[in-house]
């Protein structure tokens, strides 16, 4: 089994943590509090937050599956086509984009106080789109390698 599978997951999985840990502030942010405005009687808001909370268990979800799936077939010692090999990192990838998209949500309607350096879903956001942008995340990349081999053969 390819070591390189396994320690991409190093940049992935927080990525997956940090949306969980937006969705968390944002919820207790809002949770409870009504009135006019960016709160939690706002149907946007609760669809944003449904939809970002949707993301960040897909994201969790194939996350949890892929690296399953990895250390059993390791701990089997089976061997993995290049196919196999790009579909693991297809799926990771997109789980860690999932959770971009998720945080990115809750940063759009979190209002204009969630740019200061003093709230968290800032941080969660800034450090999101900086681990996205690691090599082991690029997703062009790994598209062109999976229709590459899916498609060639």
């Amino acid at each position: 089994l390819p070591m390189m599978n396994v320690v991409s997951f190093a940049i992935s999985c927080p990525v997956v943590g940090m949306a969980q840990g937006a969705l968390d502030c944002f919820e207790e942010s809002l949770r409870g509090k009504s009135g006019p405005g960016r709160t939690a009687d706002s149907v946007s808001i609760q669809m944003r937050f449904a939809e970002a909370s949707a993301e960040t268990e897909a994201a969790r979800v194939t996350t949890f599956y892929n690296l399953k799936e990895l250390l059993e077939r390791s701990a089997r010692g089976e061997s993995m086509s290049v196919r196999e090999f790009t579909g693991y990192q297809r799926n990771r990838i997109f789980a860690a984009r999932l959770a971009v998209q998720a945080i990115t949500r809750l940063f759009e309607v979190g209002g204009a106080h969630s740019v200061y350096a003093s709230q968290a879903l800032q941080r969660y956001f800034r450090d999101a789109v900086i681990a996205s942008h690691h090599t082991s995340l690029n997703w062009d990349n790994i598209l062109e390698q999976y229709g590459s081999v899916a498609l060639r053969g």
